[in-house]
């Protein structure tokens, strides 16, 4: 079965779809059939005009996720200093505690050909 993973934004929009007097469109069947979901991790502001975005259309029992048999590696750590793009963050003057994670995977698939990307997607 096929599944679409798309940003809110396009998600609302196409749900949101109506004709020349105001009734909501329907999705063609295939369309309809399709499990839907959202994501923010798939921007809307790419493209030229800054307000595009992508979604992703595939088969997805045919994407395979791997991971290496070591498993997860957390550390909690009580001191060092971070910096989120506006501020430093200090673990042991602000008695905080810093979460590490190591993790090692990685993602094929197992069939491209059968998933496609739509791209240039802009707002209504």
């Amino acid at each position: 079965e096929l599944s679409w993973i798309q940003n809110p934004r396009d998600m609302t929009n196409w749900a949101s779809l109506a004709d020349t007097t105001y009734q909501p469109l329907m999705a063609p069947p295939m369309v309809a059939l399709m499990k839907q979901y959202a994501t923010t991790a798939l921007p809307k502001t790419e493209g030229g005009g800054g307000a595009e975005s992508s979604a992703i259309i595939g088969h997805f029992p045919s994407l395979a996720f791997g991971m290496r048999t070591s498993g997860v590696q957390i550390q909690i750590l009580d001191s060092g200093t971070v910096n989120d793009g506006t501020d430093d963050w200090n673990a042991a003057t602000q008695l905080m505690k810093f979460i590490r994670v190591y993790l090692r995977a990685d993602v094929a698939l197992l069939r491209p050909s059968w998933f496609s990307v739509l791209s240039g997607i802009t707002s209504a």
